[in-house]
């Protein structure tokens, strides 16, 4: 008899309120409890008033973008949590459009995935970055460094599983 898979909470930061749908689709059939975010400095409110087993953070978004959010995600996991004069989610910058990757070309990819290299001890949340392009690891090396995953748009459901997988644990470790 096959295992029951275990829920997990995971938080979607992601602009285009169709992907949003898509994904928290994919993952809610699964069983997995799921909130949204429309930009970085929301994902970070959210990351702090909720235990998040997994976040999925696009990159390129109006204000805050995906990789000030996931920046200051594991500040506050290292203990550089937000200050008394700084509320969450304040005070954070974002890019324009385009600042997130340099694929060499304005097309976007066909849907990609990869793990990225080893980032700094001690992290948390498994966090993994969605794009339009590829990464490019020579033009945002350490920005990229902070992320465990990432997946090149357009976003499959056997990419989606792929990224629970090598995140949190084949299905039966997981329970």
């Amino acid at each position: 008899m096959p295992r029951a898979e275990k829920k997990l909470s995971i938080l979607i930061v992601e602009d285009n309120p169709v992907n949003q749908l898509y994904l928290k689709a994919l993952l809610s059939r699964k069983g997995h409890q799921v909130q949204l975010a429309s930009d970085g400095a929301e994902a970070v409110r959210t990351y702090q008033e909720g235990a998040f087993d997994l976040i999925f953070m696009d990159l390129q978004m109006p204000g805050t973008d995906g990789f000030e959010a996931v920046s200051r995600i594991r500040e506050i996991e290292a203990g550089g949590g937000p200050t008394s004069d700084t509320p969450p989610g304040e005070g954070l910058s974002g890019g324009g459009p385009g600042d997130e990757c340099d694929s060499g070309d304005d097309k976007p990819s066909e849907g990609r995935a990869g793990v990225l290299p080893a980032g700094p001890p001690g992290r948390k949340t498994p966090i993994s970055a969605l794009s339009a392009y590829p990464l490019r690891e020579e033009t945002h090396r350490e920005e990229i460094a902070l992320f465990d995953h990432y997946l090149t748009k357009p976003v499959t459901k056997e990419m989606v599983e792929e990224a629970l997988t090598l995140l949190t644990g084949p299905s039966e470790e997981r329970n």
